[in-house]
């Protein structure tokens, strides 16, 4: 069960790298093409599609830590008993 919590934490940062890189990179490549007000609006606060479209690529990164964290702790408790 500890490899598989270690398999899940590498997993989920290599997620949240790659995805962040990603987004990024979609912002950034946005800017030569439609300007600086387009990328404004992107990086808006209240931009909530945006928002929600970068939220849901980073979920599966988070996910992944959380169950990596629990698989840590389940390991951990049946050590004790």
């Amino acid at each position: 069960m500890r490899y598989v919590a270690t398999f899940f934490r590498v997993l989920g940062y290599l997620w949240l790298a790659v995805a962040g890189i990603v987004i990024i990179m979609g912002i950034t490549g946005v800017g030569p093409e439609e300007g600086f007000p387009v990328i404004e609006k992107l990086l808006r606060p209240l931009g909530l599609p945006y928002l929600f479209v970068a939220l849901l690529t980073l979920a599966p990164g988070f996910v992944l830590l959380i169950l990596a964290d629990k698989l840590k702790r389940k390991t951990k408790y049946k050590r004790l008993i």
